[in-house]
């Protein structure tokens, strides 16, 4: 719930939203269960209970539960209600951003107000299963984000289940990312490091290490970096991402003739960069540079064929035409 909610630089937003999201649901399910009912709510409904009020509603109906658990969940509500309404409405509000975003358009008819989750209930199952997500982010940038966000953490919680039981998931499931610094959340670090011991592997592409810098901050970045088994290093763009290839490849040793004044020969030993950061910058496409357990490559793409299927996509911009059009009545 909380993966779409912005951190910036003060986590203490988080922290709140993350804790409202928490009480919320353990309130639905325990007011499920003391009805002798499943519990089964979706992002809509937690969505209707995060206001001041609602919550203070929903402490109400705690009350009535004659069980310690539940007294101790009213407890945790009332201190969340003890700090001032226009206070509570502020520090909420990205919380209340990030589940409009998952409940409103087709986002919504999607994710937000689904009544079951097929995707991560084959999983559970064992079936086989591909999903591709077309986030739409240049149409809706926040919501497309969001809703991307909101997935991975979806898996990375399944991958949680599958592990903390010992075993692993099968058939393996294999998730790629595009554009990968516009998906990561505060968290999603635990998922690269631990994700491959479940029999999951993630694949994300970036076009530079400074989206992922501005996007969860040089730390994390590295962090997610470093729990990369395998990098795959075409021509980048910029001098930065160059630079931080060119430390991935490291130094090799290489013997230097040095000619004396009186005419002497001698060879030296010098630990030199192996490939400087401009030969990075000016590679020839489908050119690579692979760094993996086994050692470091160069190489070149292999000619791939045209596919045979053929997606055909909607064309948006006719049917927003023709909703205009019957909206005037032409």
């Amino acid at each position: 719930i909380t993966a779409g909610v912005a951190v910036g630089r003060e986590p203490y937003f988080f922290g709140v939203a993350y804790e409202v999201s928490l009480v919320v649901v353990q309130a639905l399910i325990m007011l499920a269960e003391v009805a002798g009912a499943r519990p089964s709510f979706n992002l809509n409904d937690i969505k209707n209970h995060i206001s001041h009020k609602d919550l203070e509603l929903l402490k109400e109906k705690l009350e009535y539960i004659d069980t310690e658990d539940a007294r101790q969940l009213a407890r945790d509500m009332e201190k969340i209600l003890a700090t001032p309404a226009d206070y509570y409405s502020k520090v909420a509000s990205s919380l209340r951003v990030a589940l409009t975003e998952l409940t409103s358009g087709n986002v919504g008819l999607i994710i937000g107000k689904a009544d079951e989750n097929r995707f991560i209930k084959r999983l559970e199952q064992g079936k086989g299963i591909i999903l591709v997500v077309q986030l739409g982010s240049l149409l809706t940038k926040r919501a497309a984000y969001t809703a991307g966000k909101v997935i991975i953490s979806m898996i990375q919680a399944f991958v949680g289940r599958v592990y903390s039981s010992g075993k692993s998931v099968a058939p393996a499931l294999v998730l790629h990312i595009d554009e990968a610094q516009s998906v990561l959340y505060q968290g999603i670090e635990d998922l690269f490091a631990k994700a491959g011991g479940a029999g999951v592997f993630i694949h994300g592409y970036c076009q530079s290490i400074s989206q992922l810098f501005a996007e969860v901050g040089e730390d994390r970045a590295n962090t997610i970096l470093d729990n990369c088994n395998t990098k795959l290093f075409m021509r980048v763009p910029d001098a930065d991402t160059a630079e931080y290839v060119s430390r991935h490849l490291g130094e090799e040793r290489r013997f230097s003739p040095i000619i004396s004044i009186g005419g002497g020969l001698s060879i030296r030993e010098t630990e030199e960069i192996r490939i400087k950061h401009t030969e990075i910058l000016n590679m020839a496409p489908r050119e690579l540079f692979l760094i993996t357990y086994s050692g470091t490559y160069k190489g070149k793409t292999a000619t791939v064929r045209d596919s045979l299927l053929k997606v055909t996509f909607p064309n948006l911009a006719e049917k927003v035409t023709q909703v205009a059009a019957s909206a005037s009545g032409y």
